[in-house]
């Protein structure tokens, strides 16, 4: 995986920011993972 932008500060900030991109596509399934994606990583902190 290489930054194309800006090096995201944690691994789930990157992968909520490729979730967002594909949600545009389909909204309601990657919301929810993206959801499940952004609790994990609040627990975290």
């Amino acid at each position: 995986m290489s930054d194309k932008k800006v090096q995201p500060l944690n691994l789930e900030e990157g992968v909520i920011e490729l979730l967002k991109v594909q949600a545009e596509d389909n909204d309601r399934s990657m919301s929810a993972e993206a959801n499940r994606i952004l609790k994990k990583a609040l627990q975290k902190t």
